[in-house]
């Protein structure tokens, strides 16, 4: 699965599902849904030859959170919290073929995927740069915004440091972007302005330009119940 790894960490090793490519269905969809540990005397893994591997029971307890309104010892729930899982679509799959995810209509994407069109930037992104080599790379050593080792050299996520030798710190992000991305929500701030009205589509207009549209138009607000 071409995934986007975690952190190198034990239960950190998981990836977010791509999209397909353009006028490409996705293979599976996203669903809230529940968690269900097994014990490994249970006939749902028998029944395929499948085991717990030693230590789930633990990784477990230290790594999901209970449903709402569990009140249980801490670490004896069996069912998880109530969460986004990757359901199959289909009764069989190709080997060799990737697991692939719709995110919806909501989701902003640069790029063309299923019925869904690349959205245009409101704002230029400087390009990633990196120090470490990408080509070839393999885990858990692969460039990346998740590896606080090997971090891009413009605009790093992660920095180590701190208390602790394993502490890893948020870094800030770029002013100038920041601001931008503010202007482009429509969110007014303190810090100095860049006039992006050359670089945004027409039909690209600002929260705070739509209500003062509205509000010009005497249009009315009411609080809904």
């Amino acid at each position: 699965i071409n995934a986007h790894p975690g952190f190198a960490e034990f239960i950190g090793v998981t990836g977010m599902v791509n999209e397909p490519a353009a006028n490409q269905k996705p293979t599976t969809k996203m669903i809230q849904a529940y968690a269900l540990l097994l014990p490994p005397d249970d006939p749902r893994l028998s029944s395929r030859g499948l085991v717990q591997p030693s230590g789930a029971t633990e990784a477990w307890a230290e790594h999901t959170l209970p449903p709402i309104g569990w009140h249980g010892p801490p670490g004896s729930h069996t069912l998880s919290e109530r969460m986004v899982l990757y359901a199959t679509t289909r009764k069989q799959y190709c080997a060799g073929a990737e697991l692939t995810v719709d995110y919806g209509v909501s989701y902003q994407r640069n790029y063309a995927s299923h019925t869904h069109k690349a959205a245009p930037q409101l704002y230029p992104i400087p390009p990633e740069e990196w120090i470490a080599p990408v080509a070839g790379a393999r885990w858990p050593q692969l460039p990346g915004w998740h590896n606080p080792d090997m971090q891009p050299s413009c605009r790093p996520a992660f920095r180590k440091g701190g208390k602790g030798a394993r502490s890893i710190l948020v870094c800030r992000d770029d002013e100038a972007l920041v601001v931008r991305r503010k202007q482009a929500l429509g969110i007014e701030d303190s810090a100095p302005r860049t006039d992006l009205r050359d670089k945004r589509p027409a039909h690209q207009a600002t929260l705070t330009a739509i209500f003062a549209k509205r509000k010009k138009a005497g249009c009315a607000y009411t609080k809904r119940p």
